[in-house]
């Protein structure tokens, strides 16, 4: 079975198979999710190292014009900072209010970004 990014297709002596709707659906929300990183990982690269998530989330609706969802955004945080794309610390503040997270782009990150950055040019323009 091959598959080319969005959707999986069966081919076998000239016959094409089209995946179920579910592995369908499937596939597109693994490109939406791939488009939520790699626009998280864009926002980090414009803001800096270490920035406070809060501010990434601000640059997102900055750059969107809508707010992304909060538990989904700090769940992809979570996945971004434990797939090594972004190393993430937690920060006491001096004030005693809440601690802050401070991100910042790993090697791992920018690779990626460079590559989904590549990979995207050659689809669109």
């Amino acid at each position: 079975m091959a598959k080319d990014g969005a959707t999986a297709f069966l081919i076998r002596a000239g016959e094409v198979t089209v995946p179920k709707r579910s592995t369908v659906r499937s596939a597109r929300a693994g490109v939406t999710n791939s488009l939520r990183e790699f626009f998280v990982l864009a926002a980090m690269e414009q803001l800096g190292d270490g920035v406070i998530a809060g501010a990434v989330f601000d640059e997102l609706v900055r750059t969107q014009g809508e707010a992304p969802n909060s538990g989904s955004f700090y769940a992809l945080i979570e996945r971004l900072d434990g797939s090594g794309q972004l190393r993430s610390r937690y920060v006491d503040e001096r004030d005693g209010g809440p601690p802050r997270r401070y991100l910042s782009l790993t090697a791992k990150g920018r690779d990626i970004l460079k590559t989904t950055r590549r990979r995207l040019r050659a689809y669109v323009w």
